[in-house]
């Protein structure tokens, strides 16, 4: 069995450890660690389960709410800017570039049937969809360059200058397949996207699902692997849609609808 777990199970977990689409989402997601920490901070004092303290704020209730709906509001955008800068840093494509295409395609995929800007699938709704367009922004980006298929302007050219016309044939390129989906096709790419993943995030919103969840994390600390790292590129975004609702919730003073989130895993696990 040990023979086993070191020489078949741990260079396979290893090696699926350090994809680098897992890194990118993992460490994109980052960004959204500060932001949900201020915004809950607000969203307790708010909202801090003693009567005498409810009523004391009441008065002042749309002052804590303000920054807790900001913060819990972007969470998709958030999502699509830090995993497009790291996603172009693991496949060495210019970051700047690669995160703003990120963001336009994002909300290209996201606008409303009208043509508006759909400001609900900014937050937490829009997380996957900001995740897999990251993905496909960064790869067809990456296409692009290595066939050299883009504007290369004389050496002499400031790099920034030089930069924005590299991305023009890609970002057109990208631009258009995302609008012929959504705006020609008339594609619901986040209810899509959304379809597609509930069944993953209602198993690991259950208890069952939970329970493999942990079972799988000690394997991995049990062979020598930090099981944090392992999974939180595909854990990470559920757990933080299933907070964000969580956090609506209780601002809107609804019962919580998800136990198992982010914050069970940081406290008990």
């Amino acid at each position: 069995m040990q023979k086993f777990l070191n020489d078949k199970l741990m260079p396979a977990l290893y090696k699926f450890s350090q994809y680098k689409v897992l890194i990118g989402i993992r460490d994109g997601l980052t960004i959204i660690i500060p932001f949900t920490i201020i915004g809950s901070i607000f969203l307790i004092l708010g909202n801090f389960p003693v009567q005498a303290w409810l009523d004391f704020v009441a008065p002042y209730s749309r002052f804590f709410d303000s920054v807790s709906n900001v913060t819990f509001s972007v969470l998709g955008l958030l999502a699509a800017i830090g995993i497009g800068y790291n996603m172009a840093v693991q496949y060495d494509v210019e970051p700047i570039s690669n995160t703003a295409l990120t963001v336009i395609a994002f909300l290209l995929a996201t606008e409303a049937d009208d043509g508006s800007i759909n400001l609900d699938n900014f937050s937490a709704a829009g997380m996957f969809t900001a995740i897999l367009v990251s993905i496909f922004v960064t790869f067809t980006f990456k296409y692009f360059l290595d066939h050299k298929i883009v504007i290369k302007l004389p050496d002499g050219v400031p790099p920034a200058v030089s930069n924005s016309f590299v991305s023009l044939i890609p970002g057109a390129a990208i631009i258009g397949i995302i609008w012929l989906i959504r705006v020609v096709f008339n594609i619901d790419i986040n209810t899509c996207i959304s379809l597609l993943f509930s069944p993953l995030v209602k198993g690991v919103a259950s208890l069952p699902g939970f329970i493999i969840y942990l079972l799988l994390y000690s394997l991995l600390w049990m062979v020598g692997i930090h099981g944090d790292l392992m999974l939180e590129g595909i854990v990470t975004p559920i757990w933080l849609a299933l907070f964000a609702e969580n956090a609506a919730a209780l601002a809107a003073g609804q019962p919580i609808p998800n136990v198992m989130s982010d914050a069970l895993v940081a406290i008990f696990v």
